[in-house]
């Protein structure tokens, strides 16, 4: 018996077996989510563990590509242009969606057509604040201040959900005030504070420090219902003001022909990871009111939410961008 050549042929097998394997694996595709936002800000640390948990329940490799840049629209193109093999994802705000397809005279992109809605994840805490030394204490003390200041108020603005929010307020209040544009928070914030804006829809998260000391008031939140953040602060509805528009949300799409058996198992995944106490504490620190749905429910949401922004930027005559 020649044991050398038998030696020579295990070694031979063996080598191919763990070739073929290595290969294997290496062709195992990865699904990546598409964020359009830069990466370490809150909502890029909350998708993270939210990615991270759902990898591990769905044994599937996925990883997170930040694509930040027009409101949302470079993100959702890369998402809208990839294989409709259920290997992309796009987790997105209310910006890229309703913000793209109302803000815009020819939008990138439709958003109702170019996607496949998978899940809400929560919705952004958001309020109205305002200067302390502003001699006011509720929207409707707002509003009859204003009245009496035409164009006195300029109103901070950093994202869609706040430029059309200080639209509406302007047009259902009969209020002329003027909208003064931000690229980043901390030129806001300073200017804010310093009292050369007045107001501005921000989280709670970054400006009720300045509230506690006594440097801003918050008048009241766009979110349905009062929430465990911000407990004390009347809804615009409790405000006088039904029907305003709402805090800004985020939610999980997929490409426009999408495996339906892969949305399915996605959608339940994030439903539970949802539920795990890491994600509700990363959630809680930035004040994200996470929230679940069904895809159905979430492409019947989106299509109200489109419908909605589209209504309030005619009636506000907010210029197209």
């Amino acid at each position: 018996m020649n044991l050398h050549g038998i030696t020579r042929r295990a070694l031979l097998v063996g080598t191919l077996a763990t070739a073929y394997s290595a290969f294997g694996q290496s062709q195992k595709k990865v699904i990546r989510v598409v964020a359009p936002f830069q990466a370490g800000g809150g909502s890029d640390v909350l998708l993270r563990i939210i990615v991270k948990h759902l990898s591990e329940r769905l044994s599937q490799p996925m990883i997170v590509d930040n694509k930040p840049g027009a409101a949302g629209a470079i993100a959702g193109l890369d998402v809208a242009n990839s294989p409709a093999d259920g290997m992309t994802l796009f987790f997105c705000s209310s910006t890229a969606m309703s913000g793209v397809a109302a803000l815009n005279k020819t939008p990138a992109y439709d958003p109702s057509s170019a996607f496949s809605a998978i899940n809400l994840i929560g919705y952004y805490s958001s309020v109205l604040f305002c200067h302390a030394q502003l001699p006011v204490n509720s929207v409707a003390e707002l509003l009859t201040y204003g009245r009496a200041r035409p164009s006195e108020l300029k109103y901070g603005t950093g994202n869609a959900v706040a430029r059309v929010a200080g639209a509406q307020l302007a047009q259902r209040g009969k209020v002329e005030m003027i909208e003064v544009p931000y690229k980043g928070e901390p030129a806001l914030v300073s200017d804010l504070v310093a009292g050369r804006i007045q107001l501005t829809y921000a989280s709670p998260s970054s400006l009720m420090p300045y509230v506690v000391s006594g440097k801003l008031k918050a008048l009241a939140t766009l979110m349905p219902e009062r929430t465990k953040f911000a407990p004390t602060i009347p809804t615009m509805k409790e405000s006088g003001l039904p029907g305003f528009i709402s805090a800004g949300w985020a939610g999980m799409f997929g490409t426009k022909k999408f495996p339906l058996g892969l949305k399915e198992r996605l959608a339940d995944g994030i439903a539970a990871v949802m539920t795990r106490p890491e994600v509700i504490e990363v959630a809680d620190q930035t004040q994200f009111f996470l929230a679940s749905s069904s895809p159905n429910a979430m492409d019947q949401f989106l299509k109200e939410d489109i419908a909605s922004w589209k209504k309030i930027v005619t009636d506000s005559g907010m210029e197209l961008e």
